[in-house]
């Protein structure tokens, strides 16, 4: 604690910790911070040079791990992209074997009748990592089912690829996820500190023009009327998540 300052309770550090976590997403730290930083080269900061400095260097460790954190999700979500069309064309093939089981006298209501415990729409909307199996178990069956016409066991053949598509896209999905979680674990567990530093350099800007040591520090660092923050690269921007 700096010297001369009055002790807050532990009910107000509480307070003001939970209204700092909970107002500001990832990005609103990161553009806040930016704005602190940007207005202070306009004023005299040396009051407050110590705990500027620590912000600084908070600020950056947060800026760079949040940087980290939206390019792995974009990498995740690129990886989920290919999955949901690697489904679509699942879903397509699934759509085609019904129509060429009812053309060979299964019932329309239902062509997947005694094949699968699943209806086309029902198995259709099974998640991605239980559908697969599903739709490959359903050609096992109609592969070996009597009177099966050369369009049937070439749609089955074709649900059978798209399965494996998908689930070769789920495989290849779970790097760039854990890559995420992982970037994201690492920005979270920068908040508290970044948090911190943030209320010590506020409240010690507030203190100081309170005993006259400076003049409207507190708002001209902490509001945005002094000077805009400088835009940052979209890529730099972190995800809100």
């Amino acid at each position: 604690m700096f010297a001369g300052c009055v002790p807050i309770s532990e009910k107000e550090n509480r307070e003001t910790m939970t209204a700092l976590t909970t107002n500001l997403s990832p990005g609103g730290r990161v553009e806040a911070g930016d704005g602190i930083l940007e207005r202070a080269k306009n004023h005299d900061v040396k009051s407050v040079k110590a705990r500027l400095a620590n912000f600084e260097k908070v600020h950056a460790a947060y800026v760079k791990a949040a940087g980290t954190a939206q390019a792995k999700l974009e990498g995740w979500r690129a990886a989920l992209s290919l999955v949901a069309e690697r489904d679509v064309d699942q879903d397509d093939a699934v759509d085609g074997l019904a129509l060429v089981l009812a053309n060979d006298g299964a019932p329309r209501v239902n062509p997947f009748k005694g094949l699968s415990k699943q209806g086309p729409a029902r198995l259709k909307a099974l998640s991605y990592d239980k559908q697969p199996d599903a739709v490959r178990a359903l050609a096992a069956k109609v592969a070996k089912r009597k009177g099966a016409s050369k369009a049937t066991l070439a749609a089955a053949k074709r649900c059978v690829t798209t399965a494996n598509a998908v689930d070769k896209a789920l495989a290849s999905a779970k790097a760039p996820d854990e890559a995420y979680r992982k970037a994201l674990a690492a920005r979270d567990a920068l908040e508290r500190a970044w948090s911190t530093s943030f209320a010590a350099l506020k409240r010690l800007a507030r203190f100081n023009d309170a005993e006259g040591t400076t003049a409207g520090l507190a708002d001209a660092l902490f509001t945005d009327t002094a000077a805009a923050p400088k835009k940052r690269a979209k890529k730099a921007k972190p995800a809100d998540a």
